[in-house]
Formats: structure tokens, sequence, C-alpha cells
């Protein structure tokens, strides 16, 4: 049995209120790409994710969750608030959680290491021969 790599879009649920992956955190998603290499794939998804959180589409970070944590890693705030050149994050939710309007693919890649929230995911399957 061989294995692939399927980078898929998230399911994001809206709620009236927030986003949410719904089900428990597995709201399923999109199919993008199949790989045979992992690393390929992870280079996919997060090439992805840069896109989209550097694209004028961006919907706010607060869409996200209802509380600071469950949009950032806790132990990745302060990080976080030295990327966005802030003293902290106190009050950026309420600010809608606002990103620099041009943001450099490094930037993006530090501040996507500090989220807890992503667009695409690289999922593992078994094929069958």
């Amino acid at each position: 049995m061989s294995t692939a790599y399927v980078v898929m879009e998230i399911g994001w649920e809206y709620n009236d209120e927030v986003y949410s992956r719904g089900n428990n955190g597995d709201s399923g998603g999109t199919p993008k790409k199949v790989f045979r290499d992992k690393a390929m794939a992870k280079k996919r998804a997060g090439d992805l994710n840069i896109k989209e959180l550097t694209t004028s589409s961006y919907r706010g970070l607060n869409s996200y969750g209802y509380e600071l944590d469950d949009i950032v890693k806790r132990k990745h705030q302060g990080e976080l608030a030295t990327l966005l050149e802030r003293d902290d994050l106190e009050g950026w939710m309420e600010d809608e959680c606002p990103l620099p309007d041009s943001m450099s693919k490094e930037l993006a890649i530090k501040v996507l290491a500090c989220l807890e929230v992503s667009w695409f995911e690289v999922v593992e399957v078994d094929l069958e021969e």
C-alpha cells in the first residue's frame, strides 16, 4: 500500500458570529491537489496559506474565534505582537486583528506560525494498489 498527501482547503463554517471548523474541528474540506511527496504537499499548502493571508479577499482574523487564544497560539502571542510592531495584543481583536497592508512572504510565514488559523492543510491517505 502506498501513501498520498492531499492538500485540502479547510471547510470553515460561519455561525453568524465566527468561522469554525464545525463537527469537533473536522468539517471536511475540498481537495485541491494530490502529491506522493509529503514535503511538496506541505509546501503547496503553505504557499496557499500565505496567499490567503496576504490577499485582498482576506477576512479579518477576529472572524475565526471568540478569544485571542482561539486565533493565536498562546506561546506565540508575544512573538506575534513583536512581528506586528505592537507592544502587546491587548485590543488587537477589538481592532479586527489588523495585519500590515503589504506583507512580505517571510513575514507571512512567521505570522502563520503563530496562528491557530489556517485555510489549507495536508491530509495523509492510503492508496490501494
